[in-house]
């Protein structure tokens, strides 16, 4: 809470999930946390990206190749190989989203209004958040 009604939301998701299920998630926390402080109703004042994408660097791996020891070079046994795969970089995503919302009790705010969300109506599943990507 930053104040008496108002919130401060993160959604985290995983690498695959798409922004309409990281917001529907916040929405749905947003509309649990205003039903838990006794409020009706609530609007997003901001929205935030707050995703982050980490590169990271892995050593390439090492495959022993067998080969027969019954042959040898000169008077040394003949080696065995290792094979060793190129280094690579890879790119992990984790998608995230703060909002910032403020809650109103019944009658201090127009639920018509365009914006307003309804905690009850998000909590029983009946108000469609976004279209997944």
């Amino acid at each position: 809470m930053l104040n008496g009604n108002t919130a401060l939301i993160s959604s985290l998701g995983a690498s695959r999930d798409g922004s309409g299920e990281i917001m529907g998630r916040a929405l749905k926390e947003a509309a649990n946390i205003t039903t838990t402080h006794g409020y009706r109703y609530f609007i997003v004042l901001t929205a935030d990206d707050t995703s982050s994408r980490t590169t990271v660097w892995l050593r390439g791996e090492k495959i022993p190749l067998p080969v027969a020891r019954t042959r040898t070079l000169g008077n040394m046994p003949y080696p065995a190989s290792t094979y060793m795969l190129p280094d690579r970089m890879i790119t992990r995503f984790k998608p995230s989203l703060d909002i910032i919302i403020q809650m109103y009790k019944q009658g201090e705010i127009d639920p018509a209004m365009a914006g307003v969300w309804s905690a009850d109506a998000l909590r029983a599943g009946n108000v469609a958040v976004l279209p997944n990507e």
